[in-house]
């Protein structure tokens, strides 16, 4: 199978608004946990979705939530 060698992450607020689009780790090391960095620092508290997108296979949504 094809290894992945990058992925893009899109933040969703609530109600479905593309908030974040520019989040990319192109470093990624197999068989590890890997990291983006969002800084949420310009969105209010509350409930978010973050799309994660691989370059090979299926991508796939998640909750956060914001707290400050």
């Amino acid at each position: 199978s094809t290894e992945i060698s990058e992925v893009q992450i899109h933040i969703y607020n609530a109600g479905g608004y593309l908030v974040e689009d520019d989040l990319v780790n192109s470093q990624l090391t197999s068989n590890e946990f890997n990291e983006i960095q969002w800084n949420a620092s310009q969105v209010d508290a509350g409930l978010y979705f973050a799309e994660i997108k691989p370059d090979v296979g299926l991508s796939e949504l998640i909750r956060l939530v914001v707290i400050k």
